[in-house]
């Protein structure tokens, strides 16, 4: 991890520091909060295995990154000396997705071998192995069962301490609770995920998939139905084709991919396109957002990070 990132990521959570600044009523925020800007675009150096997946603790001090390799990464993001950083990897895997819990105190892991992981944050030991079936033994494959294929996207319920959800290549939102031994709790069919592009707010559970048309999604979580298909600017003869999707603030999300080679905010209510990111025909890879939506981080192919804000 450089020392431009880091210093980008800890300038964009000074900025949402001041709880003062956010305060105001709903009427306010949504008049003020129509328009996506770049504030910054930081360039960084290839990295040979690639990187995947990046979320923050729900503190705000700890940073994890996952990398093709199979390696993780726990930065402290206010005490960056090299003895502060953590790294092991996880034999045969390649980890492509992970979240922390909502008091922090586990985080999961996700990839290539399609076993779902269960960490001490505070060890970094393994507490549980969700594993996925066995095919080549002709384990049963049920909905609620592990994932066939390979996953990409894993998000823990901002609101509930045990819930989380997986999606990726075999077409499928799997919702888990990681006090149950084995099987998912519930399963939503349809989505073609292959990045971080699964989001959770309340009940509702938003989708990116690398598909050519209805490619950003609006799920109830309760029911598992569809709610909305959102709109998605696409080039024409491209597609929309989305590796990413998050919730920001109020009835705002951004989503981004190969498609467009661009991430872009969109009020889902009125479908109104509110900006974009552009990585200049580089494709965007992973996103991330901070200071209760208002700041968001967009990260593609060669080394691009743009840092964007809602106003």
């Amino acid at each position: 991890m450089s020392r431009r990132i880091k210093e980008a990521i800890l300038l964009s959570k000074e900025l949402g520091s001041s709880d003062e600044s956010l305060e105001g009523s709903e009427e306010e925020e949504d008049m003020q909060q129509t328009r996506l800007y770049v504030r910054d675009h930081v360039p960084l150096s290839k990295d040979f295995h690639s990187i995947y997946s990046l979320h923050f603790s729900p503190n705000g001090n700890q940073l994890a990154v996952g990398f093709g390799n199979g390696a993780i990464q726990v930065i402290s993001l206010y005490d960056t000396e090299s003895t502060n950083v953590i790294s092991f990897s996880e034999a045969g895997n390649e980890i492509n997705a992970l979240d922390f819990c909502l008091d922090g105190s586990v985080y999961a892991t996700a990839g290539k071998d399609r076993h779902i992981r269960l960490y001490d944050s505070r060890t970094n030991e393994i507490l549980h192995i969700l594993e996925a079936p066995d095919i080549m033994n002709n384990d049963d494959l049920t909905l609620t069962s592990g994932h066939s294929r390979r996953i990409f996207a894993l998000k823990f319920h901002p609101n509930e301490y045990h819930i989380f959800l997986t999606g990726g290549w075999d077409n499928s939102i799997k919702i888990w609770d990681k006090r149950m031994a084995k099987e998912a709790r519930r399963v939503i069919n349809g989505p073609h995920i292959c990045g971080p592009g699964i989001d959770i707010k309340d009940n509702k559970i938003l989708t990116g998939s690398w598909v050519a048309r209805n490619a950003l999604q609006l799920w109830d979580y309760r029911s598992a139905q569809l709610e909305k298909n959102i709109p998605f600017p696409g080039r024409l003869f491209h597609g929309e084709f989305l590796y990413a999707a998050k919730f920001c603030n109020k009835n705002v999300v951004i989503a981004g991919g190969s498609g467009t080679y661009s991430a872009c905010a969109v009020d889902y209510k009125t479908d109104r396109i509110l900006g974009e990111v552009s990585l200049m025909n580089k494709t965007v890879q992973t996103l991330d957002v901070a200071c209760h939506g208002k700041v968001v981080a967009v990260a593609g192919v060669g080394g691009n990070l743009h840092i964007a804000e809602l106003c």
